[in-house]
């Protein structure tokens, strides 16, 4: 849990919030308060990436690739 959230992935050590979303998360209320969670966490210094469950399921190696770039993006920022 992450402040008020309880997120589906979470790396402390790379500031990174991953979230895989049904299809309730294209309706427009769920939409907007996801988009509101996600400034949150932000603000708190996080990186969220959002994975419709469909691109898990039928692009998994795109996902994990995405995350994996993620990662190494922040490690090259971080300077290790």
């Amino acid at each position: 849990m992450i402040g008020e959230y309880i997120v589906v992935f979470y790396c402390r050590a790379a500031a990174l919030v991953v979230e895989l979303d049904g299809s309730q998360h294209g309706e427009s209320d769920v939409c907007y308060a996801d988009q509101i969670r996600d400034r949150k966490l932000e603000a708190e210094g996080l990186r969220v990436l959002r994975f419709p469950n469909y691109e898990v399921r039928y692009h998994l190696g795109r996902v994990c690739q995405a995350i994996e770039d993620a990662v190494r993006e922040k490690v090259r920022s971080c300077g290790a």
